[in-house]
């Protein structure tokens, strides 16, 4: 039987437990998040991604708006996928001369994707609105590629998993939040005008601190 006073530095030790835990945790946090770009980076990953997340869902919805006697949504999505992979493949060799762009790259990238948005929630033509969704898919899979590499390339104490999937954590519960309070048909503009607007704020803050 254990003497009363370890019995109490016992009980003492397993609820600090937790709080040392946690602690611990907060620390590995900021260290990999230690670098100033790559907590713009980080923001702007949740934003954006939930504004592509978000665009992506309704296009198709738009799509049977426009037509809902279509059969070529499939196909569509198809051809969409296909760029998107070839997209991720370039995106390898066109890291470098992307880098060198700094936080611009950024700022172009959200701007067509924007910009072929609101055309897509606009447009009253079918084939239109499939060229527009085909490209989204081709740019936002261009842009998050780069962002993902950038991103690791600025981890110092090698936490890669840790800053993924806190990141992507975060772009669920924003994406989760801008749906709960967008609900009506302008969703895809609204979304986009807000994901937009604060990818443009945090790019134009990450060129210029290069």
């Amino acid at each position: 039987m254990l003497p009363k006073a370890d019995d109490e530095d016992q009980k003492q030790q397993l609820m600090l437990n937790p709080f040392s835990k946690i602690q611990g945790f907060w620390s590995l946090v900021k260290a990999t998040w230690m670098d100033k770009r790559l907590q713009l980076l980080s923001t702007w990953w949740a934003f954006a991604l939930a504004g592509f997340e978000l665009s992506l869902n309704y296009s198709t919805t738009l799509f049977a708006a426009i037509d809902s006697a279509s059969t070529y949504n499939g196909q569509v999505l198809a051809i969409g996928t296909a760029l998107a992979v070839v997209m991720a493949l370039t995106s390898v060799y066109l890291k470098k001369p992307l880098a060198r762009l700094g936080g611009f790259v950024y700022i172009a990238g959200a701007i067509i994707y924007g910009v072929q948005c609101f055309g897509l929630a606009y447009t009253r033509t079918l084939w239109v609105a499939y060229v527009l969704f085909i490209i989204m898919l081709g740019v936002e899979k261009l842009l998050l590629c780069f962002l993902f590499a950038q991103c690791g390339s600025l981890v110092k104490n090698d936490k890669y998993a840790l800053m993924f999937s806190l990141n992507c954590g975060l772009a669920q519960a924003a994406q989760a939040g801008i749906q709960a309070f967008i609900v009506s048909s302008l969703s895809l503009s609204l979304s986009l005008s807000l994901s937009l607007s604060l990818s443009l704020s945090l790019s134009l803050s990450l060129s210029t601190s290069r």
